[in-house]
């Protein structure tokens, strides 16, 4: 496993934790605003120039802690096993937030259903099953990654997390709600 970060302190902290640190990410690359793509690309031109190039990459984001390396492993699996491009994690989205529920408004007021239907679907049993991507793993062909500049190949699979616990943190409050779950010890098997 190989981790990027421009900080020190974190570097340290993944050694100690069993990660290979072998380069300190440049700071034009850890900024708020940089996409991950740009810190994917430049983890695996590093490691190709020195020889070591990767056959695909699983990008593990430190704001969705709660993944089990279950989970990990059953994404790597489903990538070699499917001849998907790409292969990430997913939550089911409740039948209240379904997209062919949701309605976005223009300007005027006037709103349309988000999936271009006519009309939305009545009943909540007819609803199909949708998902989010949770953000926890994503595992993607290099090859794939360098032509498109992109996580996300033609061919995507998707892995639906089982564990009832999930955050991504991007806010005080995500990190508050982070915290309350590992006071509940519901991340005591993470």
């Amino acid at each position: 496993m190989v981790l990027s970060t421009d900080d020190a302190r974190i570097a340290e902290a993944g050694r100690e934790a069993g990660a290979e640190v072998p380069f300190l990410r440049p700071a034009e690359l850890a900024r708020d605003e940089t996409a991950m793509i740009e810190v994917v690309l430049h983890a695996l031109d590093w490691l190709a120039e020195r020889g070591d190039p990767v056959d695909a990459l699983c990008l593990l984001q430190p704001t969705t802690p709660f993944r089990r390396p279950d989970d990990v492993d059953r994404c790597v699996e489903l990538l070699a096993g499917s001849g998907a491009d790409t292969v990430l994690s997913l939550r089911r989205i409740p039948d209240e937030h379904n997209p062919h529920w949701a309605w976005e408004m223009d300007g005027s007021g006037r709103v349309r259903l988000a999936t271009g239907e006519a009309e939305p679907i009545s009943r909540r049993q007819e609803l199909p099953v949708a998902y989010h991507r949770d953000g926890a793993v994503y595992v993607t062909r290099a090859a794939v990654i360098r032509r498109r500049r992109s996580l996300y190949g033609d061919v995507v699979v998707g892995y639906e997390s089982p564990e009832p616990r999930w955050v991504n943190i991007d806010t005080e409050e995500d990190w508050r709600r982070a915290e309350a779950l590992l006071g509940q010890g519901a991340a005591a098997d993470a």
